[in-house]
């Protein structure tokens, strides 16, 4: 009788060992919730700094490193994971090596736990895209953007009246080389989202920097297609609409060149 206590007691010591072990080790994975939200903070504040422009140095650093920081977190929600998705883009965006082929994972991701978030798709076409600059093959870069244009187009044509997604288009359009017959479409991504800002009754300073951004954009294009007055009027618009922005400064030298 003895015997078998001692025996069972063996096993009971055991299991409360290896209980212990699997207790540290999902308390070593578990995802540090503070840390992860301080670095979300960093993600979002460098996002917007490039949103207001999108080549700030230091802001291209700060988010390159807080995402680095992220991926080792255990954080797989779909705000972070998304937030990650699009900030990863961003980065892609600015040309920083190996980060398309994160965007794309990343967005792949999201998409599985939203498969109904449009705004996911339209920036999974747009890296699909970028992610043609690092294929050497020929027929592989074709695919990969004619991939992402189409993933880009059934995104607006579910959401139509989405400003976002317009723009995530309509800039993913105009970079696009001149075979891809893009520059229409962003022309009418861009027009469609000055007609939408027209419409609010009074604009903030996000409002400003969008329009500015979106009229320089237009100058672009009105300039490519050799309707340089046209252009000029955006430039003008642009300049005027926010003094001190990145796209305002932009315009200026458009116009000065122009002069």
């Amino acid at each position: 009788m003895k015997k078998v206590s001692a025996a069972i007691l063996v096993v009971l010591m055991v299991l409360w060992a290896h209980a212990g072990i699997a207790n540290a080790e999902s308390a070593a994975s578990a995802p540090d919730v503070g840390k992860i939200q301080k670095l979300r903070e960093a993600i979002d504040g460098s996002e917007r700094t490039l949103r207001q422009n999108p080549q700030d140095k230091e802001a291209i650093k700060l988010l390159s490193e807080s995402c680095e920081r992220m991926d080792k977190e255990n954080a797989h929600d779909l705000e972070t994971v998304k937030l990650m998705a699009i900030a990863y883009h961003s980065l892609a965006s600015a040309k920083i090596k190996g980060t398309t082929k994160k965007a794309i994972a990343y967005l792949e991701k999201a998409r599985e736990l939203s498969p109904d978030d449009m705004e996911l798709l339209a920036y999974l076409g747009s890296a699909m895209t970028m992610s043609a600059r690092d294929s050497w093959n020929v027929v592989a870069k074709l695919s990969r953007v004619n991939k992402g244009i189409n993933m880009l187009d059934t995104a607006v044509a579910r959401a139509p009246s989405n400003i976002a997604l317009r723009m995530i288009r309509g800039s993913n359009s105009m970079a696009l080389p001149g075979m891809f017959n893009r520059k229409d479409v962003a022309l009418k991504d861009f027009l469609f989202v000055e007609e939408m800002l027209g419409k609010k009754p009074e604009w903030n300073d996000h409002d400003k920097t969008l329009a500015s951004s979106v009229f320089y954009r237009l100058g672009m294009i009105y300039k490519g297609k050799s309707e340089e007055q046209q252009g000029k009027s955006y430039f003008e618009r642009a300049v005027k609409t926010a003094p001190g922005s990145f796209w305002s400064s932009l315009a200026k030298k458009e116009l000065s060149a122009e002069s």
